[in-house]
């Protein structure tokens, strides 16, 4: 698991690879019995959060760690193109895999 949770410590290229608008993505983060969601740009701000996360990683420490992207109902409903976008967010996610099996 440690491994797969690789992909944290290039948050920052991806963000700048792909103009990302972080507002969509959420860290999702399980330890023991504690779980949180955090907005992925609200985690990129939080020093303390990331810091301690990324030791835990450096340290192969056991710990789970998802990113997801939300997408809006209404706008799934409304967009005639969304299978676009979904393979866009593959691909801008693929990064992110690629560096955690590097």
């Amino acid at each position: 698991m440690a491994s797969h949770n690789k992909y944290i410590l290039s948050l920052n290229k991806w963000k700048e690879n792909y103009n990302l608008n972080l507002d969509k993505y959420y860290i999702y983060y399980e330890e023991g019995s504690k779980k949180d969601k955090i907005k992925l740009n609200d985690f990129m701000k939080n020093e303390e959060l990331k810091s301690y996360l990324e030791e835990k990683i450096k340290n192969n420490e056991e710990l789970r760690i998802v990113i997801q992207k939300e997408f809006d109902k209404d706008y799934i409903l409304s967009y005639d193109n969304f299978q676009l976008e979904i393979a866009q967010s593959i691909n801008e996610l693929n990064f992110l895999y690629e560096q955690a099996i590097t």
